[in-house]
Order: C-alpha cells, then structure tokens, then sequence
C-alpha cells in the first residue's frame, strides 16, 4: 500500500475533472474581504497594487502582489490619549512601489516586514481592542500579514488587544 502526501499534490479544476498535478497553475484572484471592523472611525478608500495595464479583456481587475507592509504607530501616552495604529503602507511587488494606505497623524513609521524573496501576502489578521466603557479605546493596534509559503510576518504595532 502506498502513501501519498497530499501537502506534495494539487488539485484543479472541479470533481468532473479528477486533474491533480505538482505543477500547478497559478491564478491570480482578486478579491477584498474585512478583517475586522472595530468600533470607531470610517474606512478610507479601497487602494489597489495595479497598473493600468492590469484591467483585462473582460474589464476585471487584476490584482497585483504585496510583498511587504509597515505600522505608523503611537506608543502609550500615560494619561493622554492614546492613539495606537495610525497608518499602514504596503510594497507592491509587481510595480515596485510603496502604496500608503493611510498616514494617520501620531506616531512613527516602523521597520517593514517583509516576505521571502518571490513570495507574497495571501492573508493577514488584524489586533482590534475591544471597548473599554469608561476607558481609554484604541481600537486598531497591529496587523500581521501570512506569506504564501507559510511565514507570518509583524511589524511591531501597539500594546492593547488580545
């Protein structure tokens, strides 16, 4: 009886097709999805890795990759307000640039965080403090972003959260 790892194989196409291969075919997709939506503030406006070239025949949007992001943050201000996340810019590896996604106003900019060579981000997660009734809120302290080959990367965020 032989064994097979599944981690070695992949799998395309649909149930009809029954096509596994170790060479898989990369499709890029693009697609936006909340990772969390606190309690205070307003979303600022969706800010996209592409070029102009990256609209297909059909019209659709063709995302590009981030390979890399940094956290503008404010650290605690005792019995000041505190602020934590501000602002966050990522590197859009197809164009080469930096992308601010926001600025914000407090803080500093921290050091990037950045994926393997040739690797890109395909998820991320958000550090959101919950309301704190009469306390100070922060609301948005840190994101991390997962690498396609497994890697989670940080950039040092605030100090609140679970």
């Amino acid at each position: 009886m032989a064994v097979v790892q599944l981690a070695d194989w992949y799998f395309k196409g649909n149930r009809a097709l029954k096509d596994k291969t170790r060479n898989p075919t990369i499709v890029n997709l693009y697609s936006q999805h909340t990772i969390h939506n606190g309690f205070w503030g307003d979303w600022t406006d969706w800010e996209y890795c592409t070029a102009i070239s990256s609209i297909d025949q059909g019209g659709s949007l063709r995302a590009g990759k981030i390979s890399g992001f940094r956290l503008r943050t404010e650290g605690k201000q005792g019995g000041g307000d505190d602020t934590a996340l501000n602002g966050i810019e990522v590197y859009c590896e197809t164009t080469r640039t930096q992308k601010t996604i926001t600025s914000g106003f407090w803080g500093g900019w921290q050091n990037w965080g950045w994926c393997p060579s040739g690797y890109y981000a395909f998820g991320a997660q958000m550090r959101v403090e919950g309301t704190q009734g009469g306390g100070d809120d922060t609301a948005g302290n840190s994101v991390n972003i997962m690498c396609n080959n497994g890697q989670a990367i940080g950039s040092h965020g605030g100090f609140w959260g679970g």
